[in-house]
């Protein structure tokens, strides 16, 4: 599977094509001619789109890692239903694990924070940088496909 560009023709469509492809695109950028996998006339159809193609790429070439759907609190509106429906938003593969409350991301996350809160503040005080590095990398990551759900 091919990586994926988006951009927008000069029909007015947003479109999701193969960067590899050829194609004929105007001075402000947009596809005058040229093949696409996917159009619409509404951008956020495009990205969900980009957004599965992604999700498949990487279960794909990874499918030894398990996939961690991370739904954002908007989409759970109350406790009046079982399920919720959502959208699918962006796609990576991280590191990640659980601490008392909350997901902790090795992408994201500030190394200094999360080591303080897991050790305690005083014994981090006396940390050196280097501990807290190895702290750090010593903690119980899980490599997953992460997967965050949206509003629909």
């Amino acid at each position: 599977m091919e990586d994926l560009t988006t951009g927008t023709s000069v029909k007015g469509k947003y479109y999701v094509r193969p960067a590899s492809w050829a194609g004929q695109w105007n001075s402000e950028g947009k596809l005058v001619y040229g093949n696409t996998l996917f159009e619409s006339e509404n951008k956020t159809e495009c990205t969900e789109y980009l957004n599965r193609y992604t999700l498949i790429k990487l279960i794909k070439e990874n499918p030894e890692l398990p996939v961690l759907p991370m739904v954002a609190y908007e989409v759970c509106a109350g406790d009046d239903f079982a399920y919720w429906g959502g959208s699918w938003g962006a796609v990576k593969i991280d590191s990640y694990f659980i601490d008392d409350e909350r997901v902790v991301y090795k992408s994201e996350d500030e190394p200094e924070i999360v080591v303080e809160k897991a050790v305690g503040h005083d014994a981090f005080m006396k940390m050196t940088d280097e501990e807290v590095k190895e702290a750090w990398e010593n903690l119980p990551w899980i490599k997953a496909i992460v997967v965050h759900i949206e509003l629909p």
